[in-house]
């Protein structure tokens, strides 16, 4: 839905400040990435936004594995799975499509990454984005492949939060443990002890409704919307989710003491 999209995007285009560094997008930005049509589309249409910011994709589904893709994006690393520092934060970057889902490769990279994003004082946030999500009431549902190879290590290196898409909603679950809620605040943590997953899936395709209720869902609904990160003095982060009229409908606030 091109004119969604453009919605979206004009949203995010007034909500841009000077603190607004880069965007992350997680997934089927088109629904059939060999055709270059859809891609000629894209980016006529989110070039307003993305000549302003840089912006950094991981594959989806729909992206069908083409060389498209690649060609048309200067990621680093391979390319499927990638990092990047910006200040004091970490964002990896993952390929959860099969059967690069559970690539030894990426698996070891990933937890090389992060260990030594750990060890670096510096770092003191580690976000995460890949398509499928490990957990989600929506129309897909939540993806064992992405709890049995990725959440593993995601629990282990305690990393913040992961940005999902896949499924054509917002969801956000509690901070999760080793597939349970590991803090039942609602919208302010200090110290949690756990990973959020926000489901993404907001920025111009058909939306989907949800099938089930899980004890890990703490806020969703389905809409078109973008989410904004702020850091602040290193260590209050605020997550806000504003609809395609910049209307804010959920904010989270996590504090690191």
């Amino acid at each position: 839905n091109n004119t969604a999209r453009k919605a979206v995007m004009k949203a995010m285009l007034k909500n841009i400040d000077a603190q607004t560094l880069f965007i992350i997008h997680s997934g089927d930005l088109v629904d059939h990435g060999k055709k270059q049509y859809q891609w000629d589309r894209w980016f006529t249409t989110m070039e307003p936004l993305i000549q302003k910011l840089p912006l950094m994709p991981a594959l989806g589904n729909h992206e069908r594995n083409a060389v498209s893709y690649f060609n048309q994006f200067n990621l680093p690393g391979n390319e499927r799975w990638y990092s990047f520092t910006v200040n004091n934060a970490l964002i990896i970057v993952l390929d959860s499509c099969k059967p690069f889902i559970k690539d030894k490769n990426q698996l070891d990279w990933i937890d090389k990454t992060l260990k030594k994003a750990r060890k670096n004082k510096s770092i003191k946030w580690i976000f995460a984005t890949f398509h499928h999500p490990p957990y989600s009431t929506g129309g897909h549902g939540s993806s064992t492949l992405s709890q049995k190879y990725f959440v593993p290590l995601l629990d282990t290196y305690n990393v913040d939060i992961v940005f999902n898409g896949h499924d054509h909603s917002y969801e956000r679950t509690f901070p999760m443990k080793k597939n349970k809620v590991a803090d039942k605040n609602k919208n302010t943590y200090i110290n949690p002890k756990g990973t959020i997953y926000i489901i993404t899936g907001g920025a111009g395709a058909p939306l989907y409704g949800f099938k089930t209720n899980k004890t890990f869902s703490a806020k969703r609904r389905s809409f078109y919307h973008y989410c904004k990160v702020y850091i602040k003095n290193n260590n209050i982060l605020t997550v806000s989710v504003f609809d395609k009229d910049n209307k804010l409908y959920d904010r989270i606030s996590i504090k690191k003491n």
